[in-house]
């Protein structure tokens, strides 16, 4: 997108009513109202910047504007770090203040989302980290970062009593005092095995054993017409039927 100046804008974001963009040579400039010091300057004016300006004080910082995100009251700026010693290192940076209780969003302590004076800072929590994508919303932040892991490698992972690590269903229940845990592999042999109802888990719960649950005993027996001879509980993962009607 081009400037009437001949500046071409490489990245432009809109927030609540103003508006940041990088240039080609990763320069920031601003325009709309100032509002919470979303665009980084010191003075609020309530007519607003009329027309594309430099933001002078976050430009002075001496990086290179990579990519920003504009909410409706902060913005998120990520900077790439042109000097020898640190060439390439990235920098996520928070803009914008507050004047209630509600400052996480600009990942920094209070004091620091106050201060007129430097109305940006670095969010310090992400100096080491390879960040993805972000994206300034309302009161909240989200940021994504580079891992060595899929969001869902040990979403589904189980640690049994006895140390056993296992992955996927696991169906788990009381017999006397003693707590039997059926796994994935065990599933099919053991199926028929299994009291009439259980508790079946994907997620893993810590310390089972040690937690409150309900009497399932005492469930089935509300649950389950007891007369009934004619038919069996039948497992199948997470649904439990009898006469081919779920329980």
């Amino acid at each position: 997108m081009a400037y009437d100046d001949g500046v071409e804008f490489a990245d432009l974001s809109v927030g609540d009513n103003f508006v940041m963009a990088i240039d080609s040579t990763g320069k920031l400039w601003g325009w709309g109202v100032n509002k919470n010091h979303a665009l980084g300057f010191n003075e609020i004016d309530d007519q607003g910047i009329q027309q594309p300006t430099l933001l002078k004080g976050l430009n002075d910082l001496g990086m290179i504007a990579k990519k920003i995100s504009c909410g409706p009251s902060h913005s998120l700026i990520l900077f790439e770090d042109k000097k020898l010693e640190s060439f390439g290192k990235e920098y996520l940076y928070s803009v914008g203040l507050t004047k209630g209780k509600d400052f996480a969003h600009l990942g920094a302590p209070e004091d620091q989302t106050k201060d007129a004076e430097k109305p940006f800072r670095e969010i310090k929590e992400f100096s080491e980290k390879k960040l993805v994508s972000f994206l300034a919303h309302d009161t909240a932040s989200l940021v994504i970062i580079e891992g060595k892991k899929e969001i869902y490698d040990g979403l589904y992972a189980h640690t049994l009593p006895d140390k056993r690590e296992v992955q996927g269903l696991l169906h788990f229940f009381k017999s006397g005092d003693e707590w039997k845990f059926v796994t994935p592999d065990e599933y099919e042999s053991k199926k028929n095995d299994l009291p009439d109802l259980c508790f079946a888990i994907k997620c893993p719960i810590a310390d089972i054993a040690g937690k409150e649950w309900p009497d399932l005993q005492k469930l089935s027996s509300e649950v389950l017409d007891a007369a009934d001879k004619s038919s069996e509980v039948v497992h199948t993962g997470f649904k439990c039927s009898k006469n081919g009607t779920e329980v």
